[in-house]
C-alpha cells in the first residue's frame, strides 16, 4: 500500500513505472469533470469513474490478482481499510472481473481517511476495503486499474 498526496504520484515511478504515464493523463486532463465510466489512459491501463454514498460500514475485503487499484478520491471523502490478504481468509475468485471477496480473520488495519487529492494504491497483497463512510454522504473517484506484473 502506498498513500500520498497525488501531487507526488511521479514520485513513486521507482516502484511502479505506470505511474508515469497516469501522473501525466491526470496532469492534463480534468478527470473530476469526466462523466461515470471507464477510459483508457495508455495500453493495458483504464481509470473507472464512479459516483455513489458511501457504506456505513463493510465485512467484505477485496482482493485482486491481475491488477493493482490506484484509488483517487475527486469530490466528498471516504475511509479506506487496508490489510495483508495473509490475514483474510475464503473467498471466490472471479477471474473475468478479477475480483475476489475476503472475510478478515484478524484485527490488524491499517485505516486511510482519503480527501479530494489524495490517492491510495493497493497491491494485489493488500486487501482492502474501500468507500466507507467518513463524512461525506457522497463520493466521487476514480480508481486506475494497473496490470501487476510482480
Amino acid at each position: 500500500m502506498i498513500v500520498d498526496k497525488i501531487e507526488h504520484l511521479s514520485l513513486y515511478e521507482s516502484v511502479v513505472p505506470e505511474f508515469k504515464q497516469v501522473a501525466e493523463y491526470l496532469k492534463n486532463n480534468d478527470v473530476a469533470s469526466f462523466e461515470e465510466g471507464s477510459y483508457e489512459i495508455c495500453p493495458g491501463v483504464k481509470i473507472n469513474i464512479s459516483e455513489y454514498e458511501p457504506y456505513a460500514e463493510g465485512d467484505k475485503w477485496e482482493v485482486h490478482r491481475k491488477y493493482a487499484d490506484l484509488q483517487i478520491v475527486l469530490s466528498g471523502d471516504e475511509k479506506m481499510d487496508c490489510k495483508s490478504t495473509t490475514e483474510c481468509e475464503g473467498g471466490v475468485y472471479n477471474e473475468e472481473d478479477d475480483f475476489m471477496f475476503m472475510d478478515s480473520v484478524t484485527d490488524s488495519i491499517t485505516s486511510i481517511y482519503a480527501l479530494p487529492g489524495s490517492f491510495a494504491y493497493f497491491a494485489p497483497h493488500d486487501a482492502h476495503r474501500p468507500g466507507l463512510k467518513y463524512k461525506s454522504d457522497k463520493v466521487k473517484k476514480a480508481v486506475v486499474k494497473i496490470p501487476y506484473n510482480k
